[in-house]
């Protein structure tokens, strides 16, 4: 049962999303092939979700090899807080592509509450979005071209992001919206300016479950749908298959034309290593590279309750 305090947090946080879903608008978000082994990156509702502290460093090269391509890093850290109530998180993520650079520091925050036979999280997350444009990674040809010379700028603004999320024993759901501002560049001012554009803004659903097949094999099949560029509705679709709950082997098909072979394995009940190879499929594949992600995971709890010697 909840209480009186819990509902009124409840209702405030709705109330939150639900705001900021029909006033403010965000950039074009990054999205991994192993979002659900990263979810704190687009959904705040996560953090505290493992249990124990949880850190995570992700890395994706996309179009391997072709100058300029789009490149991610992620690094986050959360864990859960007053006997799961709560749940805090960080995270850093780092998104270059050509001359652009997006930094993104986050702060989490996750209200938990027992629903059911599953626990209800709703959160939130505020932002620093440090964004730069270097025409100095330009080859020109006159570089000393007052154009060229005038491309740079660099800001530091705010945002901010909301999500919910449940999860039972044997299925999630999650949806969220991680980024709520938006802003363009203004010539007059010299400066981004925020602007209420949803075209822009990114809307991401998401489940899944796991259904046991064999006493060491488990069917885990998910799915997430990304709402983006005002029309724009694209499918990722991740079966796997988990051997002895160590090894999880699996694909994934985005509706764009790109596919995916997903490998990763927990070395111990603390440490997992997670890869992904990506390919394009139909005339994309005659010109772009193939693209390669690498996720490392550390969750610091043990196997067995330490007594203390004293």
């Amino acid at each position: 049962m909840c209480s009186f305090k819990d509902k009124i947090v409840t209702w405030l946080i709705l109330f939150t999303l639900l705001f900021f879903a029909n006033s403010a608008s965000g950039q074009l978000y990054p999205v991994s092939n192993q979002y659900s082994n990263h979810g704190i990156v687009i959904n705040p509702a996560e953090s505290g979700k493992d249990g124990a502290l949880s850190m995570t460093l992700g890395y994706r090269n996309q179009w391997f090899g072709f100058e300029g391509s789009p490149k991610t890093v992620s690094v986050s850290a959360h864990a859960p807080f007053k006997n799961d109530k709560m749940g805090l998180g960080i995270l850093v993520l780092s998104d270059s592509y050509g001359i652009v650079n997006h930094t993104t520091l986050r702060g989490n925050y996750a209200y938990r509450i027992e629903l059911g036979r599953g626990v209800l999280a709703l959160g939130l997350s505020v932002s620093a979005v440090r964004m730069d444009i270097s025409p100095s990674r330009l080859v020109a040809e006159h570089p000393e071209d007052d154009f060229i010379n005038g491309l740079g700028q660099s800001t530091t603004k705010p945002n901010f992001g909301t999500g919910v999320y449940y999860s039972a024993k044997k299925y999630y759901l999650g949806f969220s919206v991680p980024e709520l501002l938006s802003y363009n560049w203004d010539e007059s001012s010299q400066n981004y300016q925020s602007i209420q554009d949803e075209s822009k803004y990114n809307y991401f659903g998401y489940g899944g479950c796991q259904i046991r097949l064999h006493s060491q094999v488990t069917f885990e099949p998910s799915i997430m749908a990304r709402f983006f560029n005002g029309n724009d509705l694209q499918f990722n679709i991740t079966p796997q298959l988990a051997i002895s709950d160590r090894i999880w082997i699996g694909a994934n098909y985005r509706t764009e034309g790109t596919m995916a072979a997903l490998l990763s394995c927990k070395i111990d009940h603390q440490l997992s290593v997670g890869y992904a190879y990506d390919f394009e499929m139909g005339d994309k594949q005659h010109f772009l590279n193939n693209s390669h992600e690498i996720m490392l995971k550390y969750i610091l709890k043990y196997k067995t309750q330490v007594v203390l010697p004293r």
